[in-house]
């Protein structure tokens, strides 16, 4: 219930406007909405690594973003996904992405 919440307020608190800013909007034939793990993580790898004519963001901005739509809400949605008794593969994926996440924070401490 917490985590359904929490991506809840990813929308509301401008995810779907953060993308827009980015220049990425959502395909009409799209499945994911704007709150969607892959989502969140797909704009952060942009804003990190540029993307064709994009060159990659000021560390103020990546940072912004990671703390208002990545970290409110992966650490549960990680967690959740590694105590499910059914998401084999998923678990492995939610590890990653756990590491992802612990990697980023710590790149932020320092920069």
């Amino acid at each position: 219930q917490r985590l359904l919440h929490r991506r809840a307020d990813l929308l509301a608190h401008g995810a779907r406007d953060a993308l827009a800013d980015l220049g990425l909007a959502r395909q009409a034939a799209a499945s994911e909405l704007e709150d969607h793990i892959a989502v969140v993580f797909e704009a952060m790898r942009m804003l990190v690594s540029g993307d064709g004519e994009r060159s990659p963001a000021e560390i103020a901005e990546q940072r912004r973003f990671f703390d208002r739509f990545v970290m409110p809400w992966t650490p549960d949605c990680c967690a959740a996904i590694e105590n499910s008794s059914i998401a084999q593969y998923w678990r492995n994926v939610a590890q990653f992405a756990r590491c992802f996440v612990g990697v980023e924070t710590a790149a932020f401490a320092i920069a």
